[in-house]
């Protein structure tokens, strides 16, 4: 948090929660199995 002139405040977001979890589910649906549902989509 940081002031920026009289009566504002600014918040920034310290960490990314993209980068945080990003990757962390890899092995929740078994290999293939999303490629073939979004087949079914067209």
């Amino acid at each position: 948090m940081e002031a920026d002139g009289a009566g504002r405040i600014v918040l920034a977001r310290i960490d990314d929660p993209i980068e945080k979890w990003a990757g962390s589910f890899d092995d929740l649906w078994p290999e293939g199995y999303l490629e073939e549902l979004r087949g079914e989509w067209r």
